[in-house]
């Protein structure tokens, strides 16, 4: 059943790609700001339940910036979760991304993108990928809601803790790339946002794959409240570790 993965992600990510394309010509929103050079972000900070690798409860926190530039695009966010039970340290996860977007038009872009994960408790000393492609932004409405997808290629390195007899400590190949990300305004003060991504290796056929989704509703002035709910699956994992890993998670969020 997993070496089907690739094939049906691939699929149904590719055919959204190139059938909507004409759909731009129906756009409301403008996909760039007005207000060039301007950064924005918000700061998370609250808890969360996992299941998988840890099953523990632990904080949470989460840091998210954007400059919006005349053509270029950029995202930085960084998130560390930790948790201890009985004076030991039960979860300790680091995780970064940098993204450039370079906007050839409203709702078209190339991007370039390097990530970075250390879990303490996954297996790995290490993931990291570094990855380029195309992205879409496929519908955009008036409130500013929207839906885009991105495909690309990558190289993906990852170090075991502990590798199998014979073999490299190293996990390195070349990727493809897809993900899709949905922002919907529900009401003036409560926002729906779901995000899908995979990771397929070229060689082996092994995928990652994540999933996001999330609620966010305004409190007073720039503060929310936040539930979200992460799923990841990775189809190669080390010996005795999870293939499935989730995260619940209730944050209080300033926007600024």
């Amino acid at each position: 059943m997993k070496k089907f993965y690739p094939k049906i992600t691939c699929s149904l990510l590719t055919l959204v790609l190139l059938a909507v394309p004409n759909v731009n010509a129906q756009d409301d929103g403008d996909y760039s700001s007005n207000e060039t050079g301007l950064w924005q972000g918000s700061v998370e900070f609250g808890v969360r339940k996992t299941t998988g690798n840890s099953n523990i409860s632990g904080f949470n926190g989460k840091l998210n910036l954007v400059q919006n530039l005349t053509y270029w695009r950029n995202t930085y966010i960084f998130q560390s979760n930790y948790a201890t039970a009985n004076d030991s340290t039960t979860a300790e996860q680091y995780r970064g991304s940098i993204q450039s977007d370079y906007k050839f038009t409203n709702n078209e872009f190339l991007f370039v993108k390097g990530e970075a994960e250390k879990d303490r408790f996954s297996g790995y000393r290490y993931k990291s990928s570094v990855s380029t492609g195309y992205g879409n932004r496929l519908w955009q409405g008036a409130d500013g809601s929207y839906f885009e997808a991105s495909a690309g290629i990558g190289y993906q390195r990852e170090q075991l803790i502990q590798p199998q007899a014979n073999s490299s400590d190293f996990d390195n190949g070349l990727t493809t790339n897809f993900s899709a990300k949905l922002e919907k305004y529900v009401s003036d003060t409560t926002t729906f946002k779901q995000n899908l991504s995979t990771q397929i290796d070229m060689e082996y056929g092994s995928n990652e794959i994540e999933s996001v989704t999330s609620l966010q509703t305004d409190i007073i002035s720039d503060i929310a409240m936040k539930m979200s709910y992460r799923v990841t699956y990775d189809s190669q994992v080390p010996v005795d570790k999870a293939h499935t890993n989730t995260e619940t998670s209730i944050t209080f969020l300033y926007s600024f």
